[in-house]
C-alpha cells in the first residue's frame, strides 16, 4: 500500500470522528437542561441527554440521525467494496480447503461486523417515540462490551479450529 493512501486511511477517520463529534457538542451546548440531571446510562450518550432536555430537540435528533445515517453508509460502503475485493481473491485461489478456510473467518467477521453496525443503527437512527431508556442501556452495552469482546473469541476459536484440520 502507497504511503499516501496509508496515511489518508488513517486521518481521514480522525478528521471525520472529530467534525462528528463537534457538530454533536456544539448542538448540545445549545439545549437548556431544567429536569433530573442524572443519566441511567453506563456512559453519557447523546440521545438520553435529549431526552432530559426542556428545550426543543428536533433539530438535534435531525442531525443526528442524518449524521449517524451517513456514517454508517459511508462504512457499510466501505465494508462491502472490501468485501468485493477479497471475494474477487478469495474466488481467484487454486485451493478449495484456503477458500474454505479464507470464507469460514471473512464470514464470522462480517457477523460481528453486522452484529455491531446493527447495534449502532437500531440506537441512533430511529424515530425518538420509540426511545426506552431500559433497553437502550443493554443496547449501548452490548455494542462497546459484548462485541469487541466476541472478536477475540471468534478469531481464537477459528484459528483452532483451522490448526485441527492441517
Amino acid at each position: 500500500m502507497a504511503p499516501r493512501v496509508f496515511v489518508s486511511l488513517i486521518i481521514a477517520p480522525y478528521v471525520g470522528g472529530i467534525l462528528h463529534a463537534s457538530v454533536h457538542a456544539v448542538a448540545t451546548f445549545s439545549l437548556s437542561f431544567c429536569a433530573s440531571h442524572e443519566i441511567r446510562r453506563v456512559f453519557c450518550d447523546l440521545p438520553p441527554l435529549l431526552t432530559i432536555s426542556c428545550s426543543d430537540t428536533h433539530t438535534n435528533q435531525l442531525v443526528l440521525f442524518y449524521f449517524v445515517g451517513s456514517v454508517e453508509t459511508v462504512t457499510a460502503l466501505i465494508v462491502l467494496i472490501s468485501c468485493g475485493f477479497m471475494l474477487l481473491a478469495i474466488l481467484r485461489m487454486h485451493s478449495a480447503e484456503g477458500r474454505r478456510k479464507v470464507f469460514s473467518t471473512c464470514g464470522s467477521h462480517l457477523t460481528g461486523v453486522s452484529i455491531y453496525h446493527g447495534t449502532i443503527l437500531f440506537l441512533y437512527v430511529r424515530p425518538s417515540s420509540s426511545y426506552a431508556l431500559d433497553h437502550d442501556m443493554i443496547m449501548s452495552t452490548f455494542y462497546t462490551i459484548v462485541i469487541p469482546m466476541l472478536n477475540p473469541i471468534t478469531y481464537t476459536v477459528l484459528g483452532i479450529k483451522m490448526s485441527k484440520r492441517q
